[in-house]
């Protein structure tokens, strides 16, 4: 599960030690495991969701973009208001311990008032899964995947399939037995060689 509020429902706090306020209402076994900064688009439901249908429709045409889930949405968006809402769209990544995963737009996840119990990320029940990192990505990056057993694989992210929240992904990383993802990292393009990505340590995260 996932939630997305804005920064502005978090109140500031006279200091460190404060209890602080709860974001997302956790089922019992339940941990947080990620926490990213997505650029906020003022945008209705309606014409959000009518975004999403073009945009997946074109994805769709060019074998962009992976199972939808059969959703649809409202009426088209006149090109320009669809060419300005592209412009501004951000993906997010989602990966697995059983080395699935998929990228998903941003405009996918609304946002709601902080402490409630959020909506589906990426659906784990069927492989009896579950998620070890989610973080926004650029289409020039890489990402890097550990597992525990000390196997390691560097793939584009543009070679991950754009699904929606509601879908399984696709296998990113063909684990061996009982080995599982433990670590993702992003590797972002710096316009270089691969030798010179930087490997940023605020996009990597270990699961407990």
């Amino acid at each position: 599960m996932c939630i997305r509020f804005s920064v502005s429902d978090v109140r500031l706090f006279s200091g460190r030690t404060s209890t602080g306020v709860r974001g997302i209402r956790l089922d019992q076994d339940d941990d947080v495991i990620w926490m990213s900064m997505l650029g906020h688009v003022e945008i209705e439901t309606e014409t959000r969701d009518s975004y999403l249908r073009q945009a997946n429709a074109l994805r769709r045409a060019e074998g962009e973009v992976d199972d939808l889930n059969g959703e649809s949405y409202g009426p088209s968006l006149p090109l320009e208001q669809f060419d300005a809402l592209a412009a501004r769209e951000q993906f997010v990544l989602a990966a697995t311990a059983k080395g699935f995963g998929k990228r998903t737009s941003a405009y996918d996840y609304r946002t709601t008032k902080r402490g409630g119990k959020g909506i589906v990320n990426i659906d784990t029940d069927k492989r009896d899964d579950s998620v070890v990192a989610t973080f926004p990505v650029e289409p020039n990056d890489q990402i890097m995947l550990v597992t525990d057993g000390g196997q390691v694989i560097r793939c584009p992210v543009d070679d991950v399939r754009i699904a929606s929240r509601r879908t399984q992904g696709v296998n990113l990383f063909d684990v061996e037995g009982d080995a599982e993802v433990v670590s993702v990292a992003r590797l972002r393009d710096v316009g270089g060689d691969d030798d010179e990505d930087e490997l940023e340590n605020q996009d990597s995260a270990v699961s407990t």
